[in-house]
C-alpha cells in the first residue's frame, strides 16, 4: 500500500459549487480504485494525501499531474505504508480557512503559495499538519 501527499496551485480560485463537483469526482473514482485519503483547501491552494493499493495511486497521481486546474504541483511525501491513516473516508474534504480554530496543532502551511520555498526544502510540515489533522479529526 502507498500513500502520496502534494500540494498545487488552483488556477483559478474554486467557489464553494466547484469544490463539491471536485469532491464528487474524486469520490467516484476513489470507491473504484480503493482509494481513500483527504483534500484540504486554503485559498487557491490544495493539499491532498490519496492512500490505498501502489498501482492505483500511482496511476491515480499521474491523472493529477495531467489536471489543468491546477499547477505548481509538488509532491511532498510518497511513501509505502502498512495501513490506511484515511481509511474511513473515501476523499475527505476540508476548507483550510476553517482550520485554525479547529485543529490542535494548526499549521500555517496551507497558507503559503505552493511554490514558495517552505514547500520545497523538507517535507516534516506536511508530515506535522497530516498527523495533526488526523489526531484532531479523530477525537471530533
Amino acid at each position: 500500500m502507498r500513500t502520496i501527499t502534494y500540494t498545487s496551485a488552483a488556477k483559478e480560485l474554486f467557489s464553494a459549487e466547484r469544490l463539491e463537483a471536485l469532491l464528487n469526482k474524486s469520490f467516484q473514482a476513489n470507491q473504484r480504485w480503493q482509494v481513500t485519503g483527504m483534500l484540504l483547501y486554503n485559498a487557491g491552494t490544495f493539499m491532498q494525501t490519496i492512500e490505498g493499493p501502489t498501482e492505483a495511486i500511482e496511476q491515480l497521481f499521474k491523472n493529477i499531474c495531467r489536471d489543468n486546474t491546477h499547477h505548481h504541483l509538488i509532491k511532498v511525501l510518497d511513501e509505502e505504508i502498512e495501513e490506511r491513516h484515511f481509511g474511513e473516508w473515501n476523499m475527505g474534504f476540508i476548507d483550510g480557512a476553517k482550520l485554525e480554530n479547529n485543529l490542535v496543532g494548526y499549521s500555517h502551511f496551507l497558507s503559503s503559495p505552493p511554490m514558495a520555498e517552505s514547500f520545497r526544502r523538507s517535507n516534516s510540515d506536511a508530515k506535522k499538519l497530516l498527523a495533526s489533522f488526523h489526531t484532531s479529526m479523530r477525537r471530533a
